[in-house]
């Protein structure tokens, strides 16, 4: 154990994590050191082909990660990221649920209803809607003159050679189950067991694949976390990557 207090105290000094009072503090402590053990036994594994450590979101659950990535206005860096690789997602945020699609704000949404929003309304760049890490009421009540408008979506079958041919003519958004992945550093992730559509809980965009067939993955939480902001995913369906995904024709 004070092992476990000596290296957190290290983690929490080097990340200027503040907690509102001493009640969150143990409770993330508590959550820090469950995720030290998982560091911990991964490393003990010889098997595993990939890497785990801690970060700056050893302090949180998983399945809060991405609201607490949109509310934490202190993470600049996150900010700066969203900004430029998830675009404009403040006005998705704010009008997708409100123009009449399903959208449940910073708590999350399906992405094919934020695509069938933008091609119907169109979506500005982030200067013209900047990132703000709050929700609130959406700015854009008409299509836009101005905006960018996609000709269509499609959805993919649920099949390897599919999402493959779908990345040859484009980036391809995928929803994945990543209840494991917050700690991840590097290699090829495999440790999501048998995946439901039920069980998908984020978003984000298959970018390629390499000779082994393993999904080259851009993620949205900041360049320090994974490979530069990036996750290399098995073959196959890991994660559930195969079963709901969707591609835009500009």
């Amino acid at each position: 154990m004070e092992k476990y207090l000596l290296t957190y105290n290290k983690w929490r000094n080097t990340h200027q994590r503040v907690y509102l009072n001493e009640h969150e503090q143990l409770f993330r402590q508590l959550i820090f050191f469950e995720n030290l053990a998982k560091v911990n036994q991964q490393k003990q594994n010889a098997n595993a082909t990939y890497t785990i450590g801690l970060n700056k979101f050893s302090y949180t659950l998983m399945k809060n990660l991405s609201t607490e990535l949109l509310i934490r206005n202190s993470e600049q860096e996150v900010k700066d990221y969203y900004n430029k690789v998830m675009g404009m997602i403040t006005q998705l945020v704010d009008c997708v649920n409100q123009a009449g699609f399903s959208s449940d704000g910073q708590n999350g949404g399906f992405q094919q209803d934020g695509v069938e929003y933008v091609i119907k309304f169109g979506i500005v760049t982030e200067d013209e809607y900047p990132y703000t890490a709050v929700g609130g009421d959406c700015q854009i009540t008409d299509p836009t003159s101005d905006g960018f408008y996609p000709k269509s979506e499609r959805k993919l079958q649920k099949t390897v050679d599919d999402l493959k041919s779908g990345l040859n003519f484009s980036p391809v958004t995928v929803s994945v189950e990543t209840s494991n992945w917050s700690s991840y550093e590097s290699g090829i992730f495999d440790n999501c067991g048998e995946t439901t559509e039920q069980q998908l809980n984020h978003a984000l965009i298959v970018v390629d694949y390499d000779n082994d067939g393993n999904w080259i993955i851009r993620n949205s939480w900041s360049t320090s976390w994974g490979e530069d902001g990036y996750l290399r995913l098995a073959a196959g369906n890991t994660c559930g990557v195969l079963l709901d995904n969707l591609i835009v024709t500009a």
